[in-house]
């Protein structure tokens, strides 16, 4: 990346995961190298660094302050990005003098705040300079953060349709905008009534998924198209909402809205449960019990450990534990917890857990770093069994086998 543009990089993130920038205010950062054929950004063809060109082929652009960029450039692409991203652009090559305005706006000359920042930042020109930092710092801990503003107006949207979804959930799909608005808003799902008439919020979700249908485009008046949701109602809540009518609000409270009531509201229901699940089965106390059944070489400089464990009659996975130079109570240091969920559909393996439950196998790999952390250690395995009442017993040959020392080419 080059030591100037590496410096911009480590400060512009140093101020960027500040706790005390108001976040509300910043919408997105982009870095573009200098076209300063000293810099590594030179070698790029110019119209992939060009912001303008981000403003076409990134839905989300949104017009606000642009920060750290060369006199020329601004001149620019002040065009290209209104003509791309059309609003309110100011542009500018800022330092941290800007800052107060950018924070603050200018009520001398009745100059509001920008509504976002959008930070194109080219490497040439940023030093990792800690004064400036604590400039900047104490500039964004004094700033009032401000409520994201859009253009003014209600949520629109509609419930294309709820149906099964995996596990025993109910899926709840459609679309949801505030028109002339190029980004997502969230919505509410309602069952038994909307929001204002009895009903039971179930879920606020971000409407986020793709939607590139042109109708859609069309009444949302933008060319953005994460407006799409499909949420999925919990088998738990399906339960307990069963047959009731589903409701969703578009929430556009900070668009000056009244979180309107999506089309189709009400004429779709959740769909109750086919069957009535059983209810979980008692475990049954025993130790755990199971074997290593082998070590060997896994792929990409890994260690393959292989084997199954299981609880007695209970037709469930278990945990266990890989423990490397010891057993747990002696010494050896945990490399991992994992679950014992391969199948295994061996008759002997199935007699000794005495079920024809069948993942109760393991094959961990053990990474390259532990591979060499612990090479020439023994391994042992505990079965993790005290859900059962078990002690976490330790499994058949736990000792027997080794961790490989890399292998040198």
């Amino acid at each position: 990346m080059g030591k100037t543009a590496k410096e911009y990089v480590d400060f512009a993130a140093s101020i960027y995961a500040s706790p005390y920038i108001p976040k509300e205010k910043m919408f997105s950062h982009y870095l573009l190298l200098d076209r300063d054929k000293h810099f590594p950004g030179y070698n790029y063809e110019r119209w992939i660094r060009n912001p303008a060109h981000l403003a076409k082929e990134q839905t989300m652009m949104i017009p606000g302050f642009s920060m750290y960029c060369t006199t020329n450039d601004c001149s620019e692409i002040k065009n290209e990005l209104q003509s791309h991203a059309p609003g309110d652009w100011v542009i500018t090559e800022s330092g941290p003098t800007l800052l107060p305005i950018l924070i603050n706006g200018f009520p001398e000359l009745n100059i509001r705040p920008p509504r976002f920042m959008t930070l194109y930042a080219f490497g040439a020109n940023i030093k990792n300079d800690s004064e400036m930092i604590k400039i900047i710092s104490d500039l964004l801990r004094r700033a009032p953060p401000e409520p994201r503003e859009g253009v003014p107006g209600p949520a629109i949207g509609v419930i294309d349709g709820v149906g099964e979804g995996p596990n025993g959930t109910v899926g709840v799909g459609g679309w949801a905008c505030v028109p002339k608005n190029a980004l997502s808003i969230k919505i509410r799902i309602y069952a038994g009534g909307a929001a204002n008439q009895g009903g039971t919020l179930i879920a606020e979700t971000l409407a986020d998924q793709v939607r590139d249908d042109a109708g859609v485009k069309s009444l949302c008046q933008t060319n953005f198209t994460k407006n799409g949701f499909g949420y999925l109602i919990s088998p738990q809540d399906r339960l307990t909402h069963a047959n009731k009518k589903i409701y969703v609000h578009g929430v556009s409270t900070d668009f000056g809205g009244s979180n309107e009531l999506l089309g189709h509201s009400g004429e779709f229901s959740v769909i109750a449960p086919l069957t009535q699940p059983p209810p979980p089965e008692p475990l049954v106390p025993g130790p755990a019990i199971g074997y290593i059944d082998g070590v060997g070489e896994g792929p990409n400089g890994t260690v393959g450990v292989g084997g199954w464990a299981c609880v007695p009659k209970n037709a469930l996975s278990i945990k266990i534990r890989i423990y490397a130079g010891g057993t747990a109570n002696q010494g050896g240091t945990l490399i991992a917890e994992t679950l014992a969920d391969n199948v295994r559909d061996d008759v002997g393996v199935k007699s000794l857990c005495q079920t024809n439950f069948t993942r109760n196998g393991f094959g961990y790999l053990i990474s390259p770093q532990d591979r060499l952390t612990h090479a020439n250690k023994k391994i042992y395995v505990h079965g993790v069994s005290t859900d059962f009442g078990g002690s976490n017993e330790l499994l058949g040959h736990s000792g027997e086998f080794s961790v490989p020392p890399t292998v040198s080419h």
